[in-house]
């Protein structure tokens, strides 16, 4: 599928955004943190399958992510970690309020564990939608554009392993 907004620049742009926060946010994430953001930030689009506003892509992406028990090399996540990081990339597309009633239902989730799903989605939310990053989402969608170009100029082609690119 081939998106005009949702696409690979898209997801580079929020995985971007997400390190430069982990880098100079000084907020206190640990490191599983940290990987919790990435996880979402590379996969939390995998099962929207349109450009509309659509409140059902962040399940869709969920089942794909289980249904192809998805992991990222690279990143560590307990199993707590990655219920947290389905849980961010499922309400993600959600209204915030609808978001927070089913955060806050969670099974098996202590204070602590609901306060760090809640910190930590409310991050992704940031990143994901963030305007204030608009210019330097246009830098970026320039410099891709560029580096895309001067690849085809050059006659070198970019992709995944397969035959579409893997995201």
């Amino acid at each position: 599928r081939m998106f005009q907004y949702h696409g690979i620049k898209h997801i580079l742009r929020v995985l971007v955004l997400t390190l430069i926060f982990i880098e100079h946010s000084g907020m206190s994430l640990t490191e599983e943190d940290k990987q919790i953001l990435i996880y979402f930030a590379l996969l939390h689009d995998i099962g929207r399958d349109n450009e509309d506003k659509d409140d059902t892509h962040g399940d869709k992406s969920v089942d794909l992510i289980r249904k192809n028990n998805i992991r990222l090399k690279g990143v560590q996540l307990s199993k707590k970690g990655y219920r947290i990081a389905k849980l961010i990339i499922r309400h993600h597309c959600r209204d915030d309020e609808i978001s927070m009633e089913r955060i806050a239902k969670m099974p098996n989730f202590t204070a602590k564990d609901l306060g760090r799903a809640v910190k930590l989605y409310n991050i992704a939310k940031d990143m994901e939608n963030s305007n204030a990053a608009q210019t330097a989402a246009e830098y970026l969608d320039q410099q891709i554009d560029e580096a895309q170009q001067a690849n085809a100029n050059a006659g070198i082609t970019v992709v995944a392993e397969g035959d579409e690119p893997a995201i």
